[in-house]
């Protein structure tokens, strides 16, 4: 007894050196609720504690104090080793807690100096914004500075334009090209200055109103430069350097225009040039075709432009000149098949971007495990719950788990459906003829067998591991299951008894070729880590549409061919618990699936597609030309009939054919040259004649031609891509990049592929 009184001396030591801890990690908790853990930590410490006591038979605590009291007691009475384990079982629970609470305080404590780099960044970029307006006295008094040193790439980008235009109308109206940009530059010095001064010292003006001033200063100084000129010089007086000056510059003018106008087709001025290529009749010629790209207004119109922080479906792309006040990002809310090769930047341009700000619930077939390494802590910052399912611990640990099985309910008449739907996905059917007999064979007795084992006593039991042990056991094994199933005829709705009893009633050759492709298509679930992660649920898959939640499937693209029944149970699964729920979320449950037509053939893709609009959910499925789809779906037209279509880089040329054709042709204006040749001669009487003659002319064609070739698509590089939705025109818009784009600056972590 000394030495139990010993010990126990030298526990009560060491608690009372932990209490005061237990107590500043509460302090903590309460002073952090918000935290990540900070919960658990305040539950431990008020209402877990009792539980512990109870356990130990020593009544119940309220608190620490309580708590310790209650242990100092119990150590003196009958029970010390009971009292002693419940103190041990209590810093064991705050050792664990505590490490998840302390993760959460330097995540707050993160997020907090973010906030303040953003209002720091925010309110430069307000003051910036005060001072190039003007519109308070601070701004425009302040702003002097900033003004003069930013108005000159406003100077400049104009006189870029303004050449570039010049050099393209001289060379449709065949003049010299730099002669042209020379005047139109020489026009710009005057209108281009007053545009400098006007944006330093009335700043509060709209900018496009001093920019179309000056475009009409210039083309009146490139009309009448002499006359301009010469009047400000006038007003000067005869002996001002500037005035001289002035002269010179209209003097310029004039020459330069009379050369241009002496050139053959030489055009009156730039404006009436332009305005002549843009009225050309064979610009509303259609008798060949109609074919044309969408414009802003019609992208607009359709409802695919809305304003920021008010995002509705997919961001398919960037419309670059869109109308201020307007997200740039072309939104689109359904289905949507993206052809993209490999390399083509599909992730940077489309599926992390939408990662980083799409509201809704979410599965992502995640190739590489690179989405979920740079759009994880974004999900959770949207308010969705993540669960990284990673059996191959491509980012470092196994991650989450869910079992199949679990939504098996064998009393419930949904789950013959169920079970049906994840027989389909366990077995891929790629046979033809007696072939096709043995896979629907194969999936009806893999369904009773499934039902057979959700059913099990053993709940450990109920997985697609132990499936898999029973469907390749020993001969007299296997059959006594059989006899087992084959026995309750109403268990699961009689659904394993049919399936043993039509087994059993095969002949051997045949039972042998069922068993062989039921063992081959289950063969994945050999490897210990895809038997893991099946093996027990870490989360409820149900319940994704009803409450936010992302989910990712990591699997390297070398092991989706051996393991995607895997993959596809996975969606069966969710497809299944969305359309088997009345709820009706703010956004539709997004699937993006990488790697698309790795997955093989599946029934309720297609049917969700083509039938499913008003359940919730939207596909976005990626692959690496058509040829993935038309041998996997043949209704593969249908598939895209029903949604948008993305294209990014195209290097296949029966894709590029497909886009071409879609685009459809337009029609085209251009002229021909005719010249002829014609002569005689003749003799009569006394003499003789000889004629010569010529002609020529020209006429206006119009003639039908692609959007763009196919050899033009495969050129156009993934930079650009084509989106076609039904009903509406084409659409070549810029590819998105969350690296350089501003909508998702600090919202990413690192790509590890990308150092």
């Amino acid at each position: 007894m000394a030495t139990n009184a010993g010990d126990w001396k030298a526990y009560r030591a060491k608690w009372a050196e932990l209490l005061p801890v237990l107590k500043e990690m509460e302090a903590a908790a309460l002073a952090s609720r918000n935290a990540v853990g900070a919960a658990n930590i305040l539950s431990l410490y008020r209402a877990d504690l009792g539980l512990f006591l109870q356990n130990a038979g020593l009544g119940a605590a309220a608190n620490l104090d309580e708590f310790s009291a209650r242990i100092s007691g119990g150590l003196d009475g009958q029970r010390p080793a009971a009292a002693a384990t419940a103190g041990v079982n209590v810093v064991q629970q705050s050792v664990t807690r505590g490490v998840e609470f302390v993760k959460g305080l330097a995540a707050a404590e993160g997020d907090k100096v973010l906030a303040e780099y953003r209002g720091q960044v925010e309110q430069k970029a307000a003051t910036r914004r005060e001072q190039l307006s003007g519109n308070t006295a601070s701004g425009y008094f302040g702003g002097f500075a900033r003004r003069i040193t930013e108005v000159w790439g406003i100077f400049f980008f104009v006189l870029f334009v303004l050449m570039l235009g010049a050099v393209v109308v001289a060379v449709k109206r065949k003049q010299n090209p730099i002669t042209l940009a020379g005047a139109a530059a020489l026009a710009y010095l005057l209108p281009g200055s007053a545009m400098v001064l006007a944006f330093v010292l009335v700043p509060f003006l709209p900018s496009w109103a001093m920019i179309a001033a000056t475009l009409v200063g210039t083309y009146a100084m490139y009309a009448q430069g002499g006359r301009i000129c010469g009047a400000l010089a006038s007003k000067l007086g005869e002996g001002s350097t500037l005035g001289h000056r002035l002269r010179v510059l209209g003097a310029w003018l004039d020459n330069l225009r009379a050369g241009l106008q002496g050139e053959p087709g030489g055009a009156a001025s730039i404006g009436a040039a332009a305005v002549q290529a843009a009225s050309a009749p064979g610009a509303q010629q259609v008798t060949h075709g109609s074919a044309r790209w969408g414009t802003v207004a019609e992208i607009r119109q359709a409802g695919h432009l809305v304003a920021p922080g008010k995002p509705a479906g997919f961001a398919l792309g960037r419309v670059s000149d869109a109308p201020a006040g307007l997200d740039q990002r072309f939104r689109f809310t359904g289905h949507v098949v993206t052809v993209a090769p490999t390399g083509s930047g599909k992730g940077i341009g489309a599926v992390i971007p939408n990662l980083l700000d799409y509201p809704g619930s979410a599965l992502v077939l995640d190739v590489k495990g690179e989405n979920a390494a740079v759009t994880a802590r974004a999900r959770r910052a949207l308010g969705q719950a993540v669960h990284v399912v990673d059996p191959f611990a491509v980012n470092g640990d196994g991650g989450a788990a869910f079992n199949v099985l679990d939504r098996l309910d064998v009393w419930n008449p949904d789950c013959v459906s169920e079970s049906a739907i994840l027989a389909d996905a366990l077995v891929i059917s790629e046979s033809k003829g007696d072939g096709v007999h043995f896979d629907e064979s194969a999936k009806n007795f893999l369904q009773g067998l499934m039902l057979h084992v959700a059913a099990l006593d053993d709940v450990e039991r109920r997985n697609l591991g132990e499936l898999r042990r029973l469907l390749t056991a020993g001969e007299a094994e296997f059959f006594d299951m059989l006899g087992m199933m084959a026995a309750d005829e109403t268990a699961a709705f009689g659904i394993p008894a049919r399936a043993a009893n039509t087994l059993m009633g095969m002949a051997d050759k045949e039972r042998g070729s069922v068993l062989s492709t039921a063992r081959r298509n289950t063969a994945f679930l050999d490897d210990p880590r895809i038997a893991a992660a099946l093996s027990r649920s870490g989360f409820d898959l149900s319940e994704i549409k009803a409450t936010a939640m992302t989910v990712y499937l990591v699997m390297p693209a070398n092991r989706i061919g051996p393991n995607a029944r895997f993959l596809r149970l996975f969606i069966s699964s969710v497809i299944a618990a969305i359309t088997s729920s009345n709820v009706q979320p703010a956004h539709r449950v997004a699937f993006l699936l990488d790697e698309f037509g790795q997955l093989g053939y599946m029934k309720q893709i297609e049917d969700a597609v083509s039938l499913l609009r008003g359940y919730g959910l939207a596909f976005w499925v990626f692959i690496q030309d058509l040829s993935q789809l038309n041998k996997t779906y043949p209704k593969w037209q249908t598939f895209l009939a029903n949604s948008a279509k993305s294209f990014y880089g195209t290097d296949d040329y029966d894709t590029a054919k497909y886009i071409s054709d879609s685009l459809g042709k337009a029609t085209i204006e251009f002229e021909t040259e005719n010249t002829g040749r014609n002569s005689g001669s003749g003799v009569s009487g006394g003499g003789g004649s000889l004629n010569r003659g010529k002609s020529s002319g020209t006429s206006q064609q119009f003639a039908g031609r692609e959007l763009l070739t196919p050899d033009e698509v495969m050129r156009l590089g993934p930079e650009k891509p084509i989106v076609l939705v039904k009903g509406e025109y084409p659409y070549l818009l810029d590819r998105l990049n969350y690296l350089a784009d501003p909508e998702y600056a600090g919202r990413f972590d690192a790509n590890p592929y990308h150092s």
